[in-house]
């Protein structure tokens, strides 16, 4: 049997859309994974200064903003921390979800186990921007704090 011409176009249209999906995918994993560590050094790292800095202070103005900024750099850390955990328990819910498919199990069903992986993977985003949000803030009380304590 013989393919069309309507076919072949279908079958290239679908290898295009395939790899530039891949291609999507694998970038759009590259920029979480970025963004995870760069969210945590970042912040561990304006953590440990800003609390080994406290020496050069003798008392300090608003000292409330340098706890503040540590608050935020906790977020931070934590709110990493805990995407990687939900996204380890998203993967598993779309394995769940293509074993499903593929050997055609009944329980649990599959929407329900692609409605768990979609709640977990909005979790994570929410996450993502938790964590960026709570160090951008963070930098921000920490560099009020500075400013209004520099001497000279």
């Amino acid at each position: 049997m013989e393919e069309t011409e309507d076919e072949r176009l279908w079958i290239e249209k679908q290898r295009i859309y395939e790899r530039n999906r891949d291609q999507l995918l694998a970038q759009d994993l590259s920029n979480a994974q970025s963004h995870d560590k760069a969210v945590l050094t970042l912040a561990a790292g304006a953590l440990g200064l800003s609390i080994s800095m406290l020496k050069w202070f003798g008392v300090a103005v608003w000292p409330d903003l340098l706890v503040w900024s540590w608050a935020c750099f906790v977020l931070a850390i934590i709110a990493v921390i805990a995407s990687f955990l939900v996204g380890q328990s998203v993967i598993g819910k779309r394995i769940d979800a293509l074993d499903i498919a593929h050997h055609g199990s009944a329980e649990p069903t599959r929407s329900h186990t692609e409605h768990c992986a979609e709640c977990l993977r909005l979790a994570n985003n929410l996450m993502n921007w938790v964590s960026g949000g709570a160090f951008i803030v963070g930098v921000i009380f920490l560099t009020v704090f500075a400013y209004l304590n520099m001497k000279g």
